[in-house]
């Protein structure tokens, strides 16, 4: 057979790690023909081993052992299988047996410090690490195992005595003191664990990142005078570290400090060490998106704009800084930003619904802001916002059966805690009248003041359409006087009672109305001069 480079490279490894396998008791100056023979079925079960035929190779180092009952590196290797398969007391009792043969091996030792660990004995592991520690006192890697196995057992403060018996060794290190930390913070010594940055800051006072952990330690602490003591030092050992500006920033954004902390924060992100991603990352956290109001959305919105400036082509830039402008209602220019980010990222509905939220705002442009809608609606089926804006688009062209239709489709969707609820329902009877389906128009605005009994809009619509069918007067009078009372100026408010007081015969009534909406409506409107002729009785 054929042996492949791995498996040559074992078998190397094997007979270099086990050079006394046999016994040392009565060991001749050569090899014996014996333990030749041995070697050679070793290199045979090795190979058996290596290409998956576990089961012949255990046949092997059986046969090995029954001819030379002392050849270690046989038990070990059972031990091996035994300890993969999860037979760990089978394991163990070979590993020890092939200890038997050499004391010394240090392959050996491992294996039974792993079949410990695996069978959850902490004492005896921690007996394999001390005496392995024993006899390579300049392992390092065998002190920080044996740290772990006592932390395994829960017994944190014998793991740090472990460490510090490192630290003797070799003085103070960044390894050590950090995973001493973590010790410490584990069991519930946050003294100590801050007692070992501290004293890594001590002895390595030109590296700003323990100066920092400190700052971060005593911030959370809330000592935030001490806190402020180390990032001083950070800025008088490296003005130009990357963090310290945010890290200042937060500071004073929790001492209430806000001028100094937007400063911070500018300062920090007029520096290019960090990606425009990074940089967006760093000012969102800053901000709660809860805190967005009023000047608030200002420093943001200023903020947002030095990295806008510098990432022209980051589309999440993009987004973020048309939030900030639609917080401040800047509608228009929100929208062109908003476009941008859909133009390089269009699967995130939050962008669409926000664009389509702008596009109406601004008022103007009708179509474009329809053309947006459909394409949400295609990509977004489920979200009701297009669907309720193809509507709105729809009734403003008179097309009610279209209207209707989308409309029809957000009821049938509906309306999660409330939303566009009593916009929808008011529309569809305003489509529903304009159909001549009078008593469903109806039972949709019952609907919509359902969902919101003060909404004046509805109030005055459905009051007017009743006024003109000469249906439920009493009621749509009551409706309009709510209009009137919370908006006594409005001149289609004015007009709509003018109008219910002429169907209910009471002209005189109705003539102060009809004059004071004329005075105040800024249109000339025919519907205002009709309504007046028939009050005036013309």
């Amino acid at each position: 057979m054929k042996l492949t480079k791995s498996i040559v490279l074992i078998l190397v490894a094997l007979l270099s790690m086990t050079p006394n396998a046999y016994c040392q008791k009565n060991k001749k100056s050569e090899r014996s023909v014996q333990l030749l023979h041995a070697d050679s079925k070793m290199i045979d079960a090795k190979i058996q081993q290596e290409i998956g035929n576990t089961e012949h190779a255990m046949q092997i180092y059986k046969s090995i052992i029954a001819e030379t009952p002392t050849y270690g590196a046989a038990y070990y290797e059972m031990g091996g299988i035994m300890l993969a398969e999860g037979s760990l007391s089978e394991a163990l009792t070979l590993t020890q047996q092939a200890l038997h043969c050499e004391a010394d091996n240090l392959w050996y030792k491992l294996q039974e410090a792993s079949i410990y660990e695996a069978m959850k004995d902490y004492d005896n592991l921690i007996a394999c690490w001390e005496k392995l520690i024993k006899q390579y006192p300049d392992k390092l890697d065998y002190y920080y195992e044996l740290s772990n196995a006592y932390l395994d057992k829960g017994d944190g403060e014998r793991a740090i005595k472990v460490l510090d018996r490192v630290e003797k060794r070799y003085g103070v290190s960044e390894k050590v003191s950090l995973q001493q930390k973590e010790i410490w913070e584990s069991i519930g010594r946050s003294d100590m664990a801050l007692k070992e940055i501290e004293q890594l800051a001590k002895a390595v006072p030109n590296e700003t990142k323990y100066s920092a952990m400190m700052a971060e330690v005593y911030m959370r602490r809330k000592e935030y005078g001490k806190a402020k003591e180390y990032y001083d030092k950070i800025l008088a050992i490296d003005p130009n570290d990357p963090y310290i500006h945010f890290s200042l920033a937060n500071y004073y954004q929790v001492t209430g400090d806000e001028t100094r902390g937007l400063a911070e924060m500018e300062q920090g992100l007029r520096q290019h060490t960090f990606s425009c991603t990074e940089r967006l990352h760093l000012l969102t956290s800053y901000f709660a998106e809860s805190e967005l109001v009023g000047q608030t959305v200002k420093a943001a919105l200023r903020l947002t704009e030095i990295v806008a400036d510098d990432c022209p082509d980051e589309g999440e830039v993009a987004g973020f800084y048309g939030t900030m402008l639609m917080y401040d209602e800047q509608y228009d220019a929100a929208a062109e930003q908003l476009k941008r980010y859909i133009a390089i990222d269009s699967s995130r509905y939050g962008a669409w619904e926000s664009l389509l939220i702008c596009l109406n705002a601004a008022e103007h442009n009708s179509n474009e802001m329809t053309a947006y809608a459909r394409r949400a609606a295609k990509l977004f089926p489920l979200h009701i916002l297009p669907h309720y804006l193809i509507g709105l688009d729809a009734i403003m062209q008179n097309d009610y059966a279209a209207a209707r239709k989308s409309l029809q489709r957000c009821e049938q969707m509906g309306f999660r805690h409330g939303y566009l609820e009593k916009e929808t329902y008011a529309m569809l009877g305003d489509c529903c009248y304009h159909q001549g389906e009078y008593e469903r128009a109806w039972r949709y605005f019952e609907k919509s003041l359902h969902a919101d009994s003060n909404d004046i809009s509805t109030l005055n619509n459905y009051a007017y359409f009743l006024a003109e069918r000469g249906e439920q007067l009493s009621k749509a009078e009551r409706m309009s006087m709510k209009t009137i009372t919370a908006e006594p100026d409005n001149p289609t408010y004015l007009d709509t009672y003018a109008w219910i007081l002429h169907k209910l015969g009471r002209d005189k009534e109705a003539l102060p109305y009809i004059e004071r909406a004329l005075k105040l409506s800024d249109d000339d409107s025919e519907t205002l001069k009709k309504h007046y002729d028939a009050i005036k009785g013309h």
